[in-house]
């Protein structure tokens, strides 16, 4: 394999709090076991029920607490699930500072005066903010199964030490160019004109053949810009505010794709057969 930089998913197990509560919350206590006895069960599609993006993590050791602000989407029952877990938790505090049906945002404050609470807490090291050598941490997601890593990898042949030294699934690796979601200039105009203009109003106030007509460019040229910009604003937008779907494509790809078809149809009726589950999340426990 040659040397060369890399975006890599990867999945780990840890000892949580919050992978814990996660688990708590999308299992109902009389189901779900089955699948290596992890407990995840008929849960687990292709669209994992619920997520978290980690944005902040930081420690105060000499105040004894750590704190820590995420993203968490999902499903309505597994969000509500979410909140009742912290809000039994002991010696975890947490407050929502902003919530809709399917999506939050939490700041949670974690003690450290039980280890049951967390039981690296007190050495620092936490695995929600991983130094890899190496490696870049671009976003870190908090799943049921584990931990989830986004990285940007200076060279593959740290993958090997991922692995081992880690304790990592590697899910996926890719060009570090499919990380590119910034918009070039003339694509960002059209954007804001189009959208200033009233193009993406409902009802819309102006067609694409009339700002075209306006801007002496052809059709084709403006669509084009306007697709462009809008496949990458979609796609910053699910990694930073739907975690679950970001997930959703790190491990299972096309699949959760055939579900979405399923859940937008009313059809759904498909599971990810329970050994492609296994086979997933299958890692390292980390102590």
């Amino acid at each position: 394999m040659p040397n060369k930089p890399l975006l890599v998913f990867c999945l780990r197990r840890v000892q949580c709090p919050l992978v814990e509560i996660m688990r708590e919350a999308v299992e109902p206590a009389s189901a779900c076991r089955g699948v290596d006895g992890d407990g995840l069960g008929s849960l687990i599609s292709s669209i994992p029920p619920l997520a978290a993006r980690v944005l902040r993590v930081a420690q105060f050791p000499g105040e004894g607490y750590g704190e820590l602000w995420l993203r968490v989407s999902g499903g309505k029952e597994a969000l509500r699930g979410f909140s009742a877990a912290l809000s039994r938790a002991k010696g975890i505090y947490h407050q929502v500072l902003f919530e809709n049906k399917f999506n939050k945002l939490v700041r949670i404050v974690l003690g450290h005066d039980a280890e049951s609470v967390c039981p690296v807490a007190r050495s620092g090291a936490c695995p929600l903010n991983p130094v890899i050598p190496g490696a870049m941490v671009k976003s870190v997601l908090i799943l049921p199964q584990g931990v989830l890593y986004e990285l940007i990898v200076a060279r593959s042949n740290v993958l090997q030490g991922l692995r081992n030294g880690f304790g990592c699934e590697i899910l996926d690796t890719r060009s570090v160019d499919d990380m590119d979601y910034m918009l070039t200039e003339k694509q960002e105009l059209a954007l804001i004109y189009a959208y200033l203009r009233g193009y993406y109003n409902f009802p819309r106030k102006v067609s694409l053949k009339d700002l075209a007509k306006k801007l002496g460019i052809s059709v084709s040229t403006l669509a084009e810009f306007l697709r462009r910009a809008e496949a990458k604003v979609i796609e910053a937008y699910v990694r930073h505010e739907l975690p679950h779907y970001m997930a959703a494509v790190a491990l299972y790809g096309p699949r959760c794709v055939e579900e979405i078809e399923a859940m937008i149809s009313g059809k759904r009726n498909g599971k990810v057969p329970a050994q492609q589950v296994a086979a997933k999340t299958k890692a390292v426990v980390v102590d």
